[in-house]
């Protein structure tokens, strides 16, 4: 175990055990002016979390919800109506003290400064984990599970609450209302990026067989992904790579009529706007961060999961395991 990894562990341990300390349950939704989401993750995690927001706002109508999360995130959360402030950092806070807090990851420096916060209730994602331990539950059930004390009628169906602005895709150089395709070629991880020439394959059946717009989304540091696509495809690409916000990404998705890519944050932000999306998985744990009605292609090879960064089994790459057959056969499947 490296000390990443060490750390992070610790961590958990120290939220689970504030959670133990302050665990008065609020008699009155009355009684509570002020709550505290903590979830500095990337897109994904986010996503996943995002269902607990409207429960939370029906549950505490009068209550201030401050969420503290990555500053790159909060282009997602840009619609959002159930969360009334949302910073990147403890010194934007101006509240003195919250009367529950909800951990769903946070830092050190985070749980220091929430404790000095707290008044009534801590509630610990970590704490949920600990005692489903050894079972494979959806990363969303598990942020669920996390506020079912004060939130009693929420199902622990897995679902998105991501919210999108359809002026966000006024811009782009191509006619929204036909319907188009997205892609997304790239991923954290080297290991996590299906081959570009498959992809290339998959973007000239999709312009042979049903004559739609492809279009490819990602950070700017994708783009070179992008150009080679294009050049391997030898017909238009639109590539939107490095140009849009994660709300523009949002509202574009939403109207695409077929996303596919990688495990990434585009993936996820398909799923949780609700456009038919082909996910392509590969060191990843299985069923954990799957997103809902996503067809998924996952090869779960016995070393897996891996550290994703070296590939133990070179030769025998998880993700080289998916043919473009099998997803092409996909692609008949969610557009005719």
């Amino acid at each position: 175990m490296n000390f990443n990894q060490t750390a992070e562990r610790l961590y958990l341990i120290a939220s689970w055990f504030v959670a133990l300390w302050y665990n008065k349950i609020p008699i009155s939704s009355n009684n509570v002016k002020n709550i505290l989401l903590i979830k500095l993750d990337d897109i994904g995690d986010m996503v996943y979390f995002t269902p607990l927001f409207q429960p939370l706002r029906r549950t505490y109508p009068n209550a201030t919800i401050t969420l503290l999360c990555k500053k790159q995130i909060h282009s997602l959360l840009q619609y959002e109506t159930d969360i009334d402030v949302i910073v990147s950092s403890t010194k934007h806070i101006k509240t003195k003290a919250f009367d529950i807090i909800i951990d769903g990851r946070g830092s050190w420096q985070t749980l220091v400064w929430a404790m000095l916060k707290c008044n009534m209730l801590w509630l610990s994602k970590a704490a949920v984990r600990f005692k489903h331990r050894g079972e494979l539950l959806h990363d969303a059930v598990i942020n669920i599970k996390t506020v079912q004390p004060i939130c009693t009628t929420l199902s622990t169906a897995i679902q998105s609450n991501l919210k999108v602005n359809n002026t966000e895709v006024l811009f782009v150089d191509f006619d929204v209302l036909q319907p188009f395709v997205v892609l997304h070629l790239g991923g954290n991880s080297l290991l996590r990026r299906w081959q570009v020439n498959h992809f290339a394959a998959v973007v000239k059946y999709i312009y042979t067989q049903y004559n739609m717009p492809v279009a490819v989304v990602g950070i700017a540091a994708e783009t070179p992904i992008s150009i080679e696509l294009q050049r391997l495809c030898e017909c238009r690409i639109f590539d939107l790579t490095g140009e849009l916000s994660l709300a523009q990404c949002g509202a574009l998705l939403a109207k695409a009529r077929l996303f596919i890519g990688n495990e990434s944050g585009p993936l996820h932000i398909a799923a949780g706007v609700g456009c038919p999306t082909i996910g392509l998985f590969g060191p990843g744990v299985p069923f954990v961060f799957y997103p809902k009605d996503t067809h998924i292609f996952h090869f779960v090879l016995p070393c897996n999961p891996c550290n994703q960064r070296v590939c133990s089994q070179p030769n025998d790459w998880c993700m080289q395991h998916i043919s473009v057959a099998s997803v092409t056969n996909c692609i008949d499947i969610l557009l005719k």
